[in-house]
């Protein structure tokens, strides 16, 4: 009987959870789709600001993020330290090879003025 009254109030509280986000959730994605249909709307990263808006440590997060989802976690942070380049609106990270080592590293581009990933590869 004891677990037939937790399963209920586990379904209760469920329930009632998913029926306070779903609000939520329904004006998230209409924000989402407006926002991205509509090129009249006020957007800093869409008009291409001159300014960097991320630095060395933000590029970085981003860049892992990206790199451990596709490549491993282990394997990129045996890549470090990264070399970290800035050329013009973009950040190029490489990955370091130790000595003697075989395979190849990542390398990553991003844009600085919108966080958009625009290349990444791991050589062989």
């Amino acid at each position: 009987m004891k677990k037939v009254i937790q399963i209920f109030i586990l379904l209760f509280f469920t329930n009632t959870f998913c029926q306070t986000k779903s609000p939520e959730l329904a004006r998230a994605r209409k924000f989402v789709e407006i926002s991205l249909n509509n090129e009249t709307l006020h957007n800093v990263i869409v008009k291409k600001t001159r300014n960097h808006l991320f630095d060395k440590r933000t590029i970085i997060g981003i860049a892992e993020s990206a790199l451990f989802q596709i490549y491993g976690k282990a394997n990129i942070i045996k890549q470090k330290p990264y070399k970290t380049y800035r050329v013009n609106n973009f950040w190029l990270i490489e990955g370091s090879q130790k000595k003697n080592e075989i395979g190849g590293v990542f390398q990553i581009i991003i844009d600085d003025r919108t966080g958009e990933i625009k290349r990444m590869t791991h050589g062989k």
